[in-house]
């Protein structure tokens, strides 16, 4: 017994693999949006037609999360039903998709339910017209929950060592089988050339689906923990009272795995009660489902405000706060692993450099800010990359003209004056057209967040290290001479006064 115990436990310390990717590039504050489609069995068995309704669904979903998950309109005067916080598609389950928002923004949370319930509103409408001929009522419903994913080797190494002396004194000695809040929930990556994945296991993760279940057509169905958190973030904000009222415990509910299966409270968000309105007929004479007891119990809901009580009697009222403290803590931080990963706009890994002359010929290099994750004080040109449902030189134009702050006239007829291929750090070949521009010398007004600096360089003469020799820390890009000399080469071939 203490042999399979020592053994266990020295597995479980041992050293990782070489080459394998940190599971801490993932680790943060996750909030999951989950859509579902509610009658989808019944629906598929009667309808030859469900899978266009299935993609449909999806296309609806994507469309809409884009359409309200963004900045709020200058011309809307509905502050809640745009929430800007960056979110990922993670995965679709079968009939359900599911969001993630890493690391919220705290200053946008109390806008998460109402633009959560708008995504909700719409996909639902949406799907009115393309099902209206079925014998079977199809609708939606939506779950949101919290989990942090955040794997902390030291401190994990640290606790199965203080278990191990322990079992050393006492093969049988009771050891405590409740993780530490850091180790509750993992990420499985998936991050090489063929796929670019990632999942997460855990028992908040488990609680979120588990959920789901109680989830209910046309309503936003929110974690207890999550639910918590968001009260008291609104304590300090004017929707809190406005947050009270339209979240409710509608009732109490066992989930599998969770809370050691005490009760659950199963909170539902509407912005706009009706309870005449809530259920399907024969949801209220189902003796199974939860509408048959709410029904019941002639539609008496609890107050949230009894929340925290029922968080600490079931003995989860110091993770919440726990989770609470960490969500101020991450708030808004990039997790850049998954910039790389999920960036949607990216559609291939085309990337766009513009060298940039301005009236006097002179090649315009930008130095990169000592922060950036990826060549951090290096001399290059900028680069841009190919956005999605944009062409080419728009792509080039619009994020160039973000970066130095002034808009660019490509010359060469807007044509690339050269191809390339890019070898990254990461052993990642990246193909890149080369493009050139003029730009006006006293426009210029970089991005101070990305580069820390800028120098103008005459064209007809390149000594890169005579240049910036004043810093002895600076460097150039890979291949900055040669970009150089298809600035040279193109301007001799033009004529430096007609190519200017």
């Amino acid at each position: 017994m203490l042999l399979d115990n020592r053994q266990k436990l020295k597995s479980l310390t041992g050293e990782k693999k070489e080459g394998v990717k940190s599971t801490h590039d993932f680790d943060g504050m996750y909030i999951f949006l989950s859509f579902d489609i509610v009658n989808s069995t019944a629906y598929k068995s009667l309808n030859p037609y469900w899978t266009k309704t299935i993609s449909l669904f999806r296309d609806f979903s994507v469309k809409y999360m884009s359409e309200c998950f963004r900045e709020k309109p200058k011309d809307s005067n509905t502050e809640k039903d745009f929430c800007d916080l960056q979110y990922f598609f993670w995965k679709n389950l079968g009939d359900e998709i599911i969001f993630m928002f890493p690391n919220p923004k705290v200053s946008e949370l109390y806008k998460l339910p109402d633009a959560s319930c708008s995504v909700l509103n719409r996909i639902s409408k949406s799907l009115e017209t393309p099902t209206n001929n079925s014998s079977v009522k199809v609708s939606v419903k939506a779950t949101l929950w919290i989990a942090e994913i955040d794997e902390k080797d030291e401190l994990r190494k640290k606790r199965i060592k203080e278990e191990y002396e322990i079992l050393e004194k006492d093969e049988n000695a009771e050891i405590d089988k409740e993780p530490p809040f850091q180790e509750r929930n993992i990420n499985i990556a998936i991050n090489d050339i063929e796929h670019n994945t990632i999942d997460f296991l855990g028992p908040d993760i488990d609680t979120g689906f588990r959920l789901s279940h109680h989830a209910s057509h046309n309503k936003l169905t929110i974690d207890a923990r999550l639910t918590w958190i968001l009260m008291k973030l609104m304590d300090e904000n004017q929707y809190h009272n406005y947050f009270m009222e339209n979240a409710k415990i509608v009732g109490y509910e066992p989930l599998k795995g969770v809370w050691n299966e005490k009760p659950y409270p199963i909170i539902w968000y509407i912005p706009k009660w009706d309870d005449t309105n809530l259920f399907y007929y024969y949801e209220e004479i189902d003796e199974k489902s939860l509408a048959y007891k709410i029904v019941k119990n002639n539609y008496k809901f609890t107050s949230i405000s009894k929340l925290e009580s029922i968080l600490s009697e079931s003995k989860q009222l110091d993770y919440s706060n726990y989770l609470l403290a960490k969500t101020k803590d991450k708030d808004g931080k990039t997790i850049k692993r998954l910039l790389r990963i999920f960036d949607s706009d990216k559609q291939t890994e085309l990337h766009l450099i513009c060298l940039c002359i301005n009236e006097y010929n002179e090649i315009l290099i930008l130095n990169r800010s000592s922060d950036r994750s990826y060549l951090p004080n290096i001399w290059d040109f900028g680069c841009a990359h190919l956005v999605k449902d944009t062409t080419i030189k728009d792509s080039l134009i619009n994020q160039y003209s973000k970066k130095i702050g002034t808009e660019i006239k490509l010359l060469n007829n807007g044509m690339p004056i050269n191809s390339i291929k890019i070898d990254r750090q990461d052993d990642k070949i990246i193909n890149a057209l080369v493009f050139i521009g003029k730009v006006e010398k006293d426009k210029v007004d970089i991005d101070k967040k990305k580069y820390a600096k800028y120098k103008w360089l005459s064209y007809d003469y390149f000594y890169p290290n005579k240049h910036l020799k004043q810093d002895r820390k600076a460097s150039c890009v890979s291949g900055f001479e040669d970009r150089f000399n298809d600035v040279v080469k193109f301007l001799n071939s033009a004529g430096v006064a007609g190519g200017a």
